[in-house]
């Protein structure tokens, strides 16, 4: 039995080029990105989330400050980070000496963040920053 081998150009070879190009072009063209987070969140159903998010965010630097306002002023500068989990905060701090110094006053420190307001803190944890 013979196989009959019929080519049959159902579309001109201009038209493949062209589409070929057209192809090459796109995937050469950079995806479009959107202009901010907010025009992302305005297009979602995530808004509470992110608002959630920056009312922590907001928390957290209220935390920070208010701790930095009951260190003494000789340590100020010597603080990287302050956290706070489960009412226990843990100050990091550039240098070993300087952790050891705090902790000689870490009682007082305590004593002057539940005087401002932070009644239910349990302690305070002085710790040097791995990162540095």
């Amino acid at each position: 039995m013979k196989i009959k081998k019929s080519l049959k150009n159902s579309v001109p070879l201009g038209d493949v080029a062209e589409g070929i190009q057209r192809s090459i072009a796109a995937y050469k063209a950079p995806p479009p990105h959107p202009l901010s987070i907010n025009e992302i969140v305005s297009k979602s159903q995530n808004k509470s989330g992110i608002n959630r998010i920056n009312e922590q965010l907001k928390n957290k630097d209220d935390i920070k400050n208010q701790c930095i306002r009951c260190i003494p002023k000789e340590f100020k500068k010597q603080i990287s980070d302050i956290s706070l989990v489960n009412n226990l905060v843990t100050i990091y701090v550039n240098h070993a000496a300087i952790a050891t110094r705090l902790k000689f006053q870490k009682m007082d420190i305590l004593e002057n963040l539940r005087k401002s307001g932070w009644y239910s803190l349990v302690s305070i944890k002085i710790q040097v920053n791995p990162a540095q």
